[in-house]
């Protein structure tokens, strides 16, 4: 009984995230066939051509999708086509990361398109975007350095990305300058803090559509970011800690003090916000600003572990994300843990 509830509880969950992705729509011959986008990327296998053909198909039932508003009634359909088409563009980008990369730049232009003609979801549209922009950059970045770090390729990104967000491309146009896998890691930690936001404001709408969008976005934050960064920190990329160092010995040296005077560590730090926040209070308590947090989270961040071999992305994360939270008073009380 206990083993056939669990099987239950499992297929409820995956109907319920196969409900949010909703359909793709498959042209075979004369015949348009219905699949669930969810189950039908699953199921892919990311070997050989076939991600290039699934991409193919997803952009042409992204065409279909809004190419149909104008055939229905109502604001609904334009509001549904742009929710399915944002929550399938996350999901993209969480399973195929920097391979959905140019995909989800033209569904994005389809989103900006829609935000002229659609006056009442402009803004959701634009906060959508900036997020998907962001996850795209990074993840761009990411496939970039996993195939060796062509300069050229990551100015094309920017060039791509310039359409749909110019800061995020000019964001990515610098790293090109100096594409290194310290700037690679920069570039995604600061591209990770506008897709924490972006979910966080979705998520606070009160539209059950847009806050599945933000749910879609969450999984990228929480999952895609972290499993780039053990990757391109972890595996193949000896000269990163060199990287780190040398940048650190050229820099503005960071001490504890620097932002928190009687402070010995950046643990310290770490825990003494950690308590005020969940008290209740706000890092100006601390006399401290949104800078110095900033700063704080990027020493978390580039700081190596040897016990753990890998560096503190984890606490930096959920360091930033609380401050956010905390700054719209949502999920007041939430305990971190302590250790870093």
């Amino acid at each position: 009984m206990k083993l056939l509830m669990e099987n239950w509880r499992s297929y409820v969950a995956e109907t319920e995230k196969s409900s949010i992705y909703g359909k793709m729509y498959l042209f075979e011959d004369e015949n348009i066939r219905e699949v669930s986008f969810y189950e039908h990327l699953n199921q892919l296998n990311e070997n050989g051509d076939d991600v290039e053909r699934f991409l193919e198909k997803w952009e042409r039932s992204v065409d279909h999708m809004f190419e149909s508003i104008d055939e229905q009634a109502g604001a609904g359909a334009i509001d549904d086509a742009i929710l399915k088409a944002s929550t399938q563009a996350w999901m993209a980008l969480d399973k195929l990361k920097g391979k959905a990369a140019s995909s989800v730049i033209n569904v994005m232009k389809k989103l900006k398109d829609y935000e002229q003609k659609n006056p009442n979801a402009a803004k959701a549209i634009k906060i959508t975007v900036a997020g998907l922009a962001a996850a795209t950059a990074a993840v761009g970045v990411y496939q970039i350095m996993k195939s060796g770090g062509d300069a050229d390729a990551a100015q094309e990104l920017a060039q791509a990305l310039s359409a749909v967000e110019p800061d995020v491309a000019q964001d990515v146009a610098e790293v090109a300058q100096n594409l290194t896998p310290e700037s690679a890691v920069e570039l995604m930690n600061s591209q990770e803090q506008t897709v924490s936001q972006v979910a966080d404001t979705l998520s606070q709408s009160g539209d059950q559509g847009l806050q599945q969008v933000a749910q879609a976005a969450e999984q990228v934050e929480t999952s895609t970011f972290e499993d780039m960064m053990n990757a391109l920190q972890s595996a193949e990329v000896d000269d990163l800690q060199t990287a780190y160092d040398s940048a650190e010995s050229g820099a503005e040296k960071f001490t504890p003090n620097t932002v928190r005077p009687g402070a010995d560590s950046i643990e310290d730090i770490y825990r003494e916000i950690v308590d005020t926040l969940n008290d209740g209070g706000a890092i100006e308590d601390l006399d401290l600003n949104k800078k110095d947090l900033r700063k704080i989270v990027k020493k978390l961040r580039n700081r190596w572990d040897p016990s753990r071999g890998e560096y503190n992305n984890r606490a930096a994360r959920r360091l930033w994300k609380m401050y956010v939270r905390s700054v719209k008073d949502a999920r007041a009380g939430v305990s971190l843990p302590l250790d870093i």
